[in-house]
């Protein structure tokens, strides 16, 4: 009876262990939201909110998601943003290009080095020469018509429908601006659709919304979740503890392993957990 019984509890630590192999890092979420017109998102034009003198404006929203991923060394971040309609569908009219934010503190500076495998719907974009760099208004047209304020950031390449633009960074997220502008349409009158946050407008009021842009930062403290082997040690604790006390509870002569089967387990374990 002993011999089955010390079976079972051996039995349950192998089964954790197995649980407990060390797998591919995963990628955790650090936020995702979006922002849109007509409160936290100021657009002109075709991008702009429905009007009585056009209703078929849909409007301009830009969704992000975030995640994480240590990579032994630094968290690794992965953003994702979309530029979409505020339903979530293509933009009224085709984005030439939009800048988005990223901090240029003159202790760490953010370069170039900073971010990779920059994709936009799932095909590799190229980085804008001279990036990352000041881009300001340029007036009633040219590149940035109308743009409220002077942007530190990255400008990426525009397409048509709802594009989704992803890439991976060291830099943490902090709160930024963004700015956007649409492309040509061919011999009509050019009248430029535009948009940015709020915030870009109006930085000092309360009430201006951001989105998440790659900071000059990054976060060298590793995962507080606890590793494979320490999940593995402290389960079993957990089962040593319920045998111990349904041994005492039978009486058991022997109410603790011997020296000899409690370093056989704890040799299992730890030649896992390396």
């Amino acid at each position: 009876m002993k011999t089955m019984k010390f079976a079972g509890v051996f039995g349950a630590v192998l089964v954790l262990l197995a649980m407990s192999a060390p797998t591919q890092a995963a990628f955790v979420l650090v936020t995702q939201g979006s922002i849109s017109t007509p409160t936290n998102v100021i657009a002109a034009d075709g991008w702009s909110e429905a009007t009585p003198k056009d209703p078929t404006h849909p409007g301009f929203m830009v969704s992000w998601d975030i995640e994480k991923e240590w990579n032994g060394t630094k968290w690794i971040y992965s953003y994702e943003y979309k530029l979409s309609d505020k339903n979530g569908n293509s933009l009224s009219k085709a984005l030439s290009h939009w800048i988005l934010e990223v901090s240029n503190s003159p202790l760490t500076p953010f370069t170039i080095a900073n971010i990779w495998d920059l994709e936009r719907n799932g095909s590799t974009l190229a980085f804008t020469s001279g990036d990352p760099q000041t881009y300001s208004t340029s007036g009633g047209s040219g590149d940035q018509p109308n743009m409220p304020a002077s942007i530190f950031g990255l400008k990426f390449a525009g397409v048509a429908g709802a594009p989704v633009y992803t890439f991976l960074s060291d830099r943490r997220p902090m709160w930024g601006d963004f700015y956007a502008k649409d492309g040509s349409e061919g011999g009509q009158v050019k009248i430029w659709a535009t948009a940015w946050n709020s915030g870009l407008q109006f930085p000092g009021d309360p009430n201006s919304a951001f989105i998440p842009v790659p900071d000059t930062g990054f976060d060298p403290d590793p995962p507080v979740v606890p590793e494979p082997g320490t999940l593995v040690i402290w389960g079993l604790g957990g089962l040593c503890a319920a045998g111990a006390a349904a041994l005492r509870r039978r009486k058991v002569k022997q109410a603790r392993w011997s020296e000899e089967t409690r370093n056989a387990i704890f040799a299992v374990v730890h030649a896992r957990s390396e």
